[in-house]
C-alpha cells in the first residue's frame, strides 16, 4: 500500500510503504530554479559581487519559501550572511546568522547549526568581540564532538593548546564557564546588535519575507 504525505523539506512529495519507508520522491518543478538561482548568487560572492549575489538570494528564497524547502532556505539565509561578511556589515551577518542558527535548531539540525555557528564566530571576531567569538567556538567544538565532524581535531588542537597556556587548574574553570554560560554570551552579544542594527533594510526584508510565510525563529 502506498499513501502520500505532506510536503518535505527539500521542495517534494514523498511516498511511503505500510513501514513508513520512503518509495518516491517527486520534486517540485519550483526547486530546480530555486537551486539555479542560489548557485547563481553563490557564483556572484564568487566574482567578489555581493550586492548581485542578494539579489539572487532574494529571489531563491522567495521560491524556496513558496515550495516549503527549509534546507534551502537555510541555505540562502546563510548566503546572506556571507554576503553581508564581503560587504563588511559585520553586525548584519551576525543577524542573519542568528537566523539559520535558530532555523536549524528548530528541525534539530546538527551540522548545519555548527556551520551558522562559525559564520556568526567570524562576525564576532571581525567586530573585535574576542570573548563572545570563544564562547560560540566552544559550542562549535560540543557540537563536533557529538557529530564526530572533521573539523574537531582543528578544535581539539586549540583548545589543548589553550590549556597548557593556561595551565590545567584554570582550563577546567574555563570549561565549566562555558559550559554554563557560552549560550547566555552569544545571545547577550546578540541582542545588543539587534538593537544598533536591527533595522538594517534587507535584514528587515529578509525577516518580513520568513515571518509573512509563517516560518518561526
Amino acid at each position: 500500500m502506498i499513501k502520500a504525505t505532506s510536503p518535505i523539506s527539500t521542495g517534494g512529495t514523498r511516498t511511503e510503504d505500510e513501514n513508513g519507508n520512503a518509495t518516491s520522491t517527486k520534486a517540485d518543478p519550483g526547486l530546480n530554479e530555486a537551486q539555479s538561482l542560489l548557485t547563481q548568487g553563490i557564483n556572484e560572492l564568487g566574482q567578489n559581487e555581493p550586492d548581485r549575489a542578494i539579489e539572487f538570494f532574494k529571489s531563491a528564497l522567495m521560491m524556496q519559501i513558496k515550495i516549503q524547502d527549509s534546507p534551502g532556505t537555510i541555505a540562502t539565509v546563510g548566503c546572506l550572511t556571507r554576503a553581508s561578511m564581503l560587504k563588511e556589515n559585520f553586525e548584519t551577518a551576525v543577524l542573519f546568522s542568528e537566523i539559520t542558527i535558530l532555523l536549524c535548531r528548530n528541525i534539530q539540525e546538527k551540522f548545519a547549526t555548527q556551520i551558522s555557528l562559525k559564520d556568526q564566530m567570524q562576525a564576532f571576531f571581525k567586530l573585535g568581540k574576542q570573548n563572545s567569538g570563544l564562547a560560540v567556538m566552544w559550542q562549535i567544538y560540543k557540537i563536533c564532538q557529538e557529530i564526530d565532524d572533521p573539523s574537531l581535531d582543528q578544535l581539539e588542537e586549540y583548545f589543548e593548546g589553550l590549556e597548557k597556556q593556561i595551565g590545567d587548574d584554570e582550563y577546567v574553570k574555563f570549561t565549566s564557564y562555558m559550559q554554563n554560560s557560552a549560550e547566555q554570551i552569544r545571545v547577550e552579544v546578540v541582542s545588543e546588535i539587534r538593537k544598533t542594527h536591527g533595522d538594517d533594510p534587507l535584514l528587515v526584508e529578509i525577516e518580513g519575507m520568513l515571518k509573512g510565510a509563517g516560518i518561526d525563529f
